[in-house]
Parts: C-alpha cells; sequence; structure tokens
C-alpha cells in the first residue's frame, strides 16, 4: 500500500548523502500521509472510533510529543547528540513491539480480525514488526552505553559469534511461520524474547 511504498522511499533516502532538512521533509510527508489515511478510515460512516475522538488524541500527543522533543532539544548539548539519537532510537524500536502487542493482543480495535483469527498479511507485518523493533530496541540501548561510554567501544566479539547470530535469525523466520499457521500467543512472546536476544 501506499504508506508502506513512502517507508520505504524514506529509508533509501536515509541511506543518501542528502541535506537534514531534505530528510526531515521526507519524514513530514510520510507522517502526514499516515495522519490523512488514519483521519479517513476512522471518518463518520467508517469502522473505527469517532474521528473527533481520534483528533483530539492525536492533537493531544502531538503536543505533548513536541513539549519533550523541545524540552530536551535545548538541553542537551550539541556534543550529546549521538547519545541521545541512540536513545530515542530506542524507544522507536520498543514503540514498534507496543504496537505490535497491542495489534495482537486487540485486533478488532485495528479492524484486523479476531484474537486467534487475524487477517494473514496483518499478521506477517506486525511478526515483523515486533521483530525489528526489539532487535533495534536492544542495538540502541547498546550503541547508547558505548557513546556514554558506560560499555567499552570496543566490538562485541566472541568465538561461534556468527553461527549464533545465524541460528537466531534463522529461529525468528521459523517462529514467524509457526506464528502465522497456529496464530499462537506462546510463539508470538516467544519471538519477542528471541528478538531481543540478538
Amino acid at each position: 500500500n501506499g504508506a508502506a511504498s513512502m517507508f520505504i522511499i524514506n529509508l533509501l533516502v536515509f541511506c543518501r548523502n542528502l541535506t537534514s532538512l531534505f530528510i526531515y521533509f521526507m519524514a513530514f510527508l510520510v507522517f502526514t500521509f499516515l495522519l490523512i489515511k488514519a483521519l479517513l478510515l476512522n471518518s463518520p460512516g467508517s469502522e473505527g472510533p469517532d474521528l473527533s475522538f481520534l483528533l483530539k488524541y492525536v492533537i493531544i500527543f502531538l503536543l505533548a510529543g513536541g513539549a519533550i522533543g523541545a524540552l530536551i532539544a535545548f538541553k542537551i548539548p550539541m556534543t550529546a547528540m549521538p547519545e541521545l539519537v541512540a536513545g530515542f532510537h530506542s524507544l522507536v524500536g520498543l514503540a514498534a513491539v507496543f504496537v505490535a502487542i497491542s495489534a495482537f493482543l486487540n485486533p478488532e480495535a485495528f479492524n484486523l480480525g479476531t484474537p486467534g483469527n487475524i487477517k494473514l498479511g496483518s499478521l506477517i507485518e506486525m511478526s515483523i514488526g515486533a521483530a525489528v523493533g526489539a532487535i533495534t530496541f536492544s542495538g540502541s540501548i547498546i550503541a547508547f552505553l558505548k557513546l556514554q561510554g558506560i560499555m567499552s567501544g570496543a566490538p562485541i566479539t566472541f568465538k561461534g559469534q556468527h553461527p549464533l547470530n545465524a541460528l537466531i535469525l534463522i529461529s525468528i523466520i521459523g517462529l514467524i511461520y509457526l506464528l502465522c499457521s497456529t496464530q499462537s500467543s506462546n510463539l508470538f512472546w516467544i519471538l519477542l524474547i528471541v528478538s531481543f536476544l540478538i
């Protein structure tokens, strides 16, 4: 769909050596597109919460997030920006995990089906989102600790590291397949735990 396409385009943009203004503009476009899509899906006459109810919470969380972000931006010196980015990035990963958990536990709220009978495409999407979010969270925490000097900046290596990482990756793929086949909640939690470990 359009949201997935814009997300992929945004990832490609981040891989290029472009100005930060252009990158922020692209991120703004993606957010605006997703917001408009959410509002249209929840307009009067469609399934889901009332439009005024949705708008109220969008405005509340935009103001709260903007206020917190502005406060942190004014207090953090530029020399600490890498640590700040790593810290915020870990929260992005954690947010993806929580979204996947809420969608899995209460799929009716997202029009994804019912518990134990979630649409296959949605289940694949939330499984991958949960796994990538968990990996992002743990990786960003390690980056933050290294940048703060709490952990050694040396690479974390040990004998058999690559085969172990390959085994964990294969396990994640296998768990996603089994989860989509059985829709077992136990497999969902195991998938999250394994993803946090990588």
